[in-house]
């Protein structure tokens, strides 16, 4: 279908993904999008990014509903026109469909071409040039990243995108970044308060930036208890116990802890998780913390000396 995604009559949530370096190649005369929507299809994209993609637009959107939160697109171009290379747009909006979007970056981006179609809004986004955006859905700056044609679109501390959201208005959207952090973080800057305090404000675009880490830094240990063998892994990675079983994380991290056994052991148990589900423990990290996962030997022996 010439697009990385394509949504059919069909309700789809991406987040935390990278949709990067993909060359749209026609093979009709159908323009879509790096993501395309057909036929009352309902996208929700949250902290992700657009990064260095060849396309006409990156969300083509068809009678259909996409909302989106905590996007960054940069550094994306479209070279497939007759009219030479120029900047893509950021949607193809077409019929009675929805677009809304926050507390996104789009640099060198265009808005896109039918804002007079209506049934597009938005707020707190940072975009470096006002083609066809809603009136009141933008800020107008350009965000500085770390090295985005080396694939890193994460903002510096003094980018134009730290310290300027407030909380999106999407339900189904939990305000976490692409690592997992949960609160603001930039304590020198915030104007609104110091992280994790009523009223902080979020870094546009789908990655939090720590400007002033100090007291935001905690270890998370892995302690592995019991006679038997097992590991421990992290998501986001980080902890691999195993060998490494000390992880330096910054305030308000959700990490999720798998334990699985290992030979003839079995996984017993944790202690000083908070949230224990099975094999795998959640925990939100804000002060320095010790998880425990307790393995032991699986030695029952059947009479046919098979264990079934």
């Amino acid at each position: 279908w010439g697009s990385v995604i394509h949504v059919n009559n069909s309700k789809i949530k991406i987040s935390r993904t990278l949709i990067e370096n993909n060359d749209y190649q026609f093979t009709d005369n159908v323009v879509r999008g790096v993501i395309s929507l057909f036929n009352g299809a309902y996208l929700q994209l949250t902290e992700s990014s657009f990064t260095q993609n060849d396309a006409f637009y990156l969300i083509a959107n068809n009678d259909s509903k996409a909302e989106m939160s905590h996007i960054t697109a940069v550094g994306n171009t479209n070279s497939n026109s007759s009219n030479g290379n120029f900047i893509p747009f950021a949607w193809m909006h077409l019929g009675s469909d929805t677009f809304r979007v926050e507390n996104s970056i789009f640099q060198n981006t265009q808005g896109g071409d039918d804002r007079s179609l209506g049934g597009l809004s938005g707020k707190c986004n940072l975009i470096d040039n006002n083609r066809d955006w809603p009136g009141g859905s933008y800020t107008t700056g350009t965000a500085q990243f770390n090295n985005v044609a080396g694939g890193d679109a994460r903002q510096q501390s003094s980018s134009d995108g730290v310290d300027m959201c407030q909380q999106d208005t999407f339900a189904w959207s939990n305000n976490r970044d692409i690592e997992y952090q949960t609160t603001p973080v930039n304590e020198n800057t915030n104007p609104q308060g110091m992280p994790g305090e009523a009223g902080g404000l979020f870094d546009a675009g789908f990655d939090e930036v720590y400007d002033n880490i100090g007291n935001d830094e905690f270890l998370l240990t892995v302690q592995k208890e019991g006679s038997g063998t097992g590991v421990v892994i992290s998501d986001p990675l980080g902890i691999s116990c195993g060998s490494d079983c000390t992880e330096v994380v910054f305030n308000g991290t959700l990490l999720e802890l798998t334990a699985t056994a290992t030979g003839n052991s079995e996984f017993i148990g944790w202690s000083g998780c908070p949230l224990p589900s099975n094999n795998v423990c959640f925990i939100t990290v804000t002060e320095s913390t010790t998880v425990f996962a307790e393995f032991q030997p699986d030695d029952l022996i059947f009479k046919n000396g098979f264990e079934d």
